[in-house]
């Protein structure tokens, strides 16, 4: 089972994580049209907001080997339409700053990567997708 902390014995997503998860998704969509349309890629947005799958992946999804003090939050989103290279920059420019500030403990950090195909997410995970589009 993964970390009690976000996951809860009967395979319920806890408060803590529908938080962590409500900031990321808000800093992901508040700053995505403005940072494509800044670097010419409007025409990429929709592809961008695209978003099927949202796994919790990293060692909060393992059964052992999280740990409360140090590990930060790793999500996975699955874009099949996205640029590999505009999600790596939105990444490095807005997310990792807002999200990773490297002023803060690691144990705060929220970490969005980004793959095109499910096949991609690699276990251990947890899915959220669900919880992410009800958010």
């Amino acid at each position: 089972m993964p970390n009690p902390r976000y996951i809860g014995p009967n395979n319920e997503v806890t408060q803590e994580l529908l938080s962590k998860m409500n900031i990321a998704k808000q800093v992901y969509f508040e700053n995505l049209d403005h940072y494509c349309e800044k670097k010419g890629f409007d025409w990429a947005i929709s592809d961008m907001k695209n978003i099927q799958y949202v796994f919790l992946i990293g060692s909060h999804a393992e059964e052992t080997g999280w740990m409360n003090e140090t590990s930060d939050l790793d999500i996975k989103l699955v874009l099949p339409d996205a640029l590999p290279m505009l999600c790596h920059n939105f990444k490095k420019d807005v997310l990792n700053p807002k999200l990773c500030p490297q002023d803060s403990e690691k144990r705060r950090w929220i970490d969005l990567y980004f793959v095109r195909e499910k096949y991609q997410v690699d276990a251990p995970m947890y899915d959220l997708t669900k919880e992410w589009h009800e958010l």
